[in-house]
């Protein structure tokens, strides 16, 4: 679920003063980018459209024309369920947002109609960006495997060991070839 707005154009559905509390009227007012008040999220699974905590729902769950829009405690009731379609969002009844009488003043309140497929229905839902998330934090080393941990463990004992075990050959090198030089000359 992400944060959205709906718009018909210049205008987004808004709770009345950004207030989330019962009865609240859900209004349209001028699209604001970041406006809090224009920000809601759409649940696909129960169809709710929240803002808040709180649902947008129909008064008094009523079906009839011109019946408004509020803000109320999210329930399991159709009067909060939206399908959010490509040119409209509709209701369980299969009634559509309505911007009354297709007034444009700010705080117009919205309302729920027959759909007409009128531009004071045509309603689009619109993601809004999520900040980026900060950088993870480096992960820290693994801890060695057995293989690992043995060689880390006695890495400069090995190193000395071969020194040694390569000194010891160039000396025995040494000795062969003096032996042999030393009888050669006789």
């Amino acid at each position: 679920m992400s944060q959205s707005t709906f718009s018909n154009g210049s205008k987004c559905i808004t709770s009345l003063n950004g207030a989330a509390k019962n009865t609240n009227p859900i209004v349209s007012s001028d699209c604001v980018t970041g406006n809090a008040s224009q920000t809601f999220t759409y649940n696909p699974q129960t169809k709710q459209i929240v803002f808040n905590n709180k649902c947008i729902g129909v008064s008094n769950a009523s079906t009839k024309n011109g019946s408004r829009l509020i803000l109320w405690d999210c329930t399991e009731g159709n009067d909060q369920e939206w399908s959010i379609n490509a040119n409209s969002i509709t209701n369980a009844d299969g009634k559509c947002i309505d911007l009354s009488n297709g007034n444009q003043k700010n705080g117009t309140p919205l309302q729920i109609w027959e759909c007409m497929g009128n531009s004071n229905q045509a309603w689009k839902q619109q993601s809004i960006a999520q900040p980026p998330q900060p950088p993870q934090p480096p992960q820290p080393p693994q801890p060695p495997s057995a293989n690992q941990s043995f060689f880390k463990r006695y890495e400069v004992l090995l190193i000395v060991l071969i020194v040694i075990f390569v000194l010891l050959l160039l000396s025995i090198l040494i000795g062969i070839i003096a032996y042999k030089h030393s009888h050669k000359t006789e």
